[in-house]
């Protein structure tokens, strides 16, 4: 049930960012991409074009998924020669620039103009299964205060 809320609020998110967008869903089980990692870098590398530019999450993310699909994306990047750009996500949970576990020399801020900004927002907010508390389970949003703070944040960072 959760996995298809996911996808329809990655669908609307997805939309109010690019209308231009082409989605394919590989159906990888939550915290298995590891088990998958060499068949998505495959399929991944399919879909590039020479010159293409990829965005994937950080390598050193924290997060077992994310740094999955980062190595999966950077084989797949340098194979069919793509310029590849990875984006922090939970790392902001953990890691400190200024305590040297963060490649601060590797960060790129790119500053949103306040329209970016306000789509962005919108966007964020299609994410209501993480942004609401689990009715069901009682747990608290994944996405705490801090986080979204994060997120909301008038620029992003993205690490060469």
């Amino acid at each position: 049930m959760l996995a298809k809320v996911r996808t329809k609020e990655s669908e609307q998110a997805l939309a109010m960012l690019c209308s231009a967008y082409r989605r394919t869903r590989l159906a990888i089980p939550d915290g298995a991409v590891t088990r998958y990692e060499d068949e998505l870098g495959s399929i991944l590398a399919a879909s590039f074009n020479p010159g293409d530019i990829v965005f994937a999450p950080w390598d050193l993310d924290g997060h077992p998924d994310h740094e999955a699909v980062s190595r999966a994306s950077r084989r797949a990047a340098d194979l069919r020669q793509c310029r590849f750009l990875e984006i922090p996500i939970w790392g902001w949970h953990w890691a400190d620039p200024y305590m040297g576990n963060f490649p601060l020399h590797r960060a790129v801020a790119i500053m949103l103009t306040p329209e970016e900004q306000r789509v962005k927002y919108k966007a964020i907010q299609a994410f209501q299964s993480q942004l609401q508390p689990d009715h069901e389970t009682g747990k608290p949003a994944i996405l705490p205060d801090y986080a979204l703070a994060r997120l909301l944040r008038p620029y992003e960072v993205l690490l060469r």
